[in-house]
């Protein structure tokens, strides 16, 4: 207990606690510790009662002398009062704070524990080696001693690892391991590889994008490359610049002079990168569609039954161009004095009066002996192709 003071009231000497604050010792929190403190305080609560007793006589008493005698002691008399008051209610109030035990710190949340380490390769040590070491700083409640920290450490390793750690964990080689840091610096010894700035720095310098690479992909690695590496920060920009794609490149080269920082540059191959992908799927998609055409051996589409129907004389350009430099051989002519059949389609029923192709529009050959290929032969079939692509792309969800 800290040291009273003493105070003289009409007479009588009483004990109030003093304001300083005492320090908690190792017990201070005991049931027995705070037992005595409640009764110190009750009995100090008692005294305060007895002062305020006193105190409200003594003012009756000067009330009655100051009818005859004047006022002259009400106003001091009347600060006793009050002062005393406040003395008694701030012991009970003490007192109700004290009889309630202290409540305990929260714990911190916990972190996810780190995988266990058994080979240094899977996990790979770095990873592994970060995680704990943040595991046991924000953790450290949990783990608030050296014992605890070493056996946390050890409880996350295993296989070739732990039989490492295990000599001198467990004390049988000395000088054995007094703390967790110890532990990981031990193992770093082991897996850390001693050469792994220069080998990052040969794998740098060998890096380059390749055609089918996801430009986020490459960029990921040259990050970690770099950073392995220590190459200085203002090399990075046009370090990348050499080795991203040359279609990348070339899709920038009139905008390079703004693309001024890393982020800048990096940022335009990302919006350039997905556009190139999205022609490149485009172009399959018109290639697969083209060759599904080539595949029906030139029998009317859907597109060719839209379209306005030809004259027999009307020929594409590419069809006249064939047909002055490549004669189509006539292995099956038409017999002009058999029936022809009936079509429904009046673009056929001309070509048939005529015994013209169905394919090309010359006379002279059936459609199957036909040597031009139709593969998207007019401008409205590969519009219309793009069109139902890009109709497709637009439906699919992000």
């Amino acid at each position: 207990m800290a040291p009273n003071r003493r105070t003289v009231i009409t007479g009588q000497t009483t004990s109030e606690p003093s304001t300083g604050t005492a320090t908690p010792g190792e017990d201070a929190y005991t049931p027995e510790a705070f037992a005595a403190l409640r009764q110190e305080l009750e009995e100090a609560r008692a005294q305060a009662q007895t002062v305020q007793e006193q105190l409200e006589e003594a003012q009756t008493t000067n009330t009655q002398r100051n009818q005859s005698a004047g006022n002259t002691d009400a106003n001091a008399t009347a600060i006793a009062l009050a002062v005393a008051q406040a003395v008694a209610q701030a012991l009970a109030q003490n007192q109700t704070q004290s009889s309630a035990p202290p409540a305990k710190p929260a714990k911190s949340e916990k972190v996810p524990d780190p995988p266990v380490l058994t080979d240094g390769t899977d996990p790979p040590f770095e990873p592994w080696r970060s995680q704990m070491e943040d595991k046991l700083r924000i953790n450290a409640d949990r783990y608030p001693t050296d014992d605890a920290q070493k056996a946390y450490v050890y409880s996350r390793t295993g296989g070739h690892a732990q039989k490492h750690l295990q000599p001198r964990y467990s004390g049988e080689v000395s000088p054995p391991f007094s703390t967790a840091k110890e532990m990981i610096q031990y193992l770093a010894s082991i897996y850390r590889d001693p050469n792994r700035v220069e080998n990052a720095r040969r794998e740098y310098r060998k890096l380059y994008m390749k055609g089918n690479q996801a430009f986020n992909d490459f960029y990921t690695q040259f990050l970690h490359l770099a950073g392995e590496g220590r190459i200085p920060a203002d090399s990075l920009r046009e370090d990348l610049w050499d080795k991203i794609s040359l279609d990348i490149r070339q899709a920038l080269l009139g905008v390079k002079r703004t693309l001024d920082t890393l982020e800048k540059l990096k940022e335009a191959c990302q919006s350039i990168d997905n556009d190139l992908r999205q022609i490149k799927e485009l172009r399959s998609r018109t290639a697969n569609r083209r060759n599904a055409l080539a595949t029906t051996g030139g029998r009317t589409t859907s597109a060719e039954s839209r379209r306005t129907p030809q004259t027999p004389t009307a020929q594409t350009p590419a069809v006249q161009s064939l047909s002055r430099t490549q004669a189509p051989t006539q292995t099956s002519a038409p017999d002009p004095a058999r029936p022809r059949p009936t079509y429904d389609d009046p673009r056929k029923q001309a070509l048939s009066k005529q015994g013209a192709c169905f394919n090309c529009g010359i006379p002279g050959h059936l459609a199957r002996d036909c040597k031009v290929k139709k593969e998207a032969a007019t401008v409205e079939e590969v519009v219309e192709v793009l069109d139902e692509a890009s109709s497709e792309s637009g439906n699919e969800e992000p």
